[in-house]
């Protein structure tokens, strides 16, 4: 697994932690497997509906942004990265929260 990888998702999970209109609980790092893929999954158990389409949509596009003062830059950084080693990302939301999963393929497991 790409250290690369794990950082970014951690940088990730720090934002969702860090942000300023979550009055939400503690964000969830696991690990899980899945044969010969190893899934790390970023929870945040989120308020109301989860993520809205229309949003969703947009996530990973560089410099789109919801936040006042944000870049646009951090999800889009985590899917080049993910890109670049082989990863896939993909996003469970709804009323029970959000939930992002990063599968790695782990030719050494």
């Amino acid at each position: 697994m790409s250290p690369n990888i794990v950082l970014g998702v951690f940088s990730f999970a720090s934002f969702l932690e860090e942000r300023e209109h979550c009055k939400c609980g503690e964000v969830t790092v696991k690990t899980l497997s899945d044969g010969e893929e190893v899934i790390l999954a970023v929870r945040d158990p989120g308020e109301g509906e989860g993520i809205e389409p229309a949003v969703l949509k947009k996530l990973g596009t560089p410099f789109f942004t919801t936040k006042e003062n944000g870049t646009g830059l951090g999800l889009s950084t985590c899917y080049s990265i993910a890109t670049r080693h082989h990863a896939g990302i993909k996003i469970q939301t709804g009323s029970g929260g959000t939930t992002f999963f990063v599968r790695l393929g782990c030719n050494r497991c």
